[in-house]
């Protein structure tokens, strides 16, 4: 096999993969993922030992038991999450979407506040 010199710093998709619209909360569902163990964790962090670098993914996170809502918002079973893995392979962080589209709306809670959510990205830098 022939390697070929590349250097990355960052590889990024912030938007989700496998498009963004849904029509509503049951389009989705489908495509949820588990932090860390989905598709899309997985390839992140095989992609980032292979090419030495930090890669961020968007993905359709399903929520925890303990997040689910209240009966009057159950179709919110997600959250519009991006995920960070280090040059090892290793996980560096998450992030969830704040400001939601009216498309989210259907299906996405809102995520917390960016800098605790990259508060562990930025400890991990040089």
């Amino acid at each position: 096999m022939v390697r070929h010199a590349i250097s990355l710093q960052r590889l990024k998709w912030l938007k989700l993969a496998l498009g963004y619209v849904f029509s509503d909360y049951n389009a989705i569902l489908p495509y949820l993922e588990t932090p860390r163990t989905g598709p899309t964790s997985l390839f992140c962090s095989d992609l980032a030992k292979k090419l030495e670098c930090h890669v961020v993914a968007g993905y359709p996170e399903k929520l925890v038991v303990q997040e689910e809502s209240h009966p009057e918002q159950s179709h919110l079973v997600g959250a519009n999450s991006s995920v960070i893995y280090g040059p090892q392979g290793q996980w560096v962080g998450g992030y969830r979407k704040t400001n939601l589209f009216e498309t989210d709306m259907t299906w996405a809670i809102p995520g917390m506040s960016l800098a605790l959510s990259f508060y562990y990205w930025t400890l991990t830098q040089k």
